[in-house]
């Protein structure tokens, strides 16, 4: 939120007032004002989220079905110099993070 979208919205604040002096309802100013002028910036932080959650908790959660997460098991299998596939491990956390970024930047592009 403070890489650059609360600065953003704080400069719409004008804009809202204006809208909603002129009798714009919320939806009409959410739809109108503040998403076109907020959608790349809020797609490139879900981006940057969807790459945190990827190689910290969520889905090596679910696919692992334990308490370990996708970079303890990186680290595990490293610790037990199992070196090439704690890196493999590793790179598939940063491939299928990345892809999840740029998806959502892509989107973020798609949406202007």
């Amino acid at each position: 939120f403070r890489l650059g979208l609360d600065r953003k919205l704080e400069g719409l604040v004008g804009q809202i007032a204006t809208a909603r002096t002129m009798g714009a309802s919320d939806f009409l100013i959410w739809k109108r004002i503040l998403v076109p002028q907020i959608w790349s910036i809020a797609c490139m932080l879900a981006g940057v989220a969807s790459l945190w959650a990827f190689g910290e908790f969520a889905l090596g959660k679910v696919l692992l079905s334990q308490n370990t997460s996708w970079a303890l098991l990186s680290e595990a299998l490293m610790s037990s110099y199992r070196i090439e596939a704690g890196l493999g491990v590793g790179f598939l956390i940063l491939f299928c993070g990345g892809l999840l970024f740029a998806f959502f930047w892509r989107l973020g592009d798609v949406g202007r």
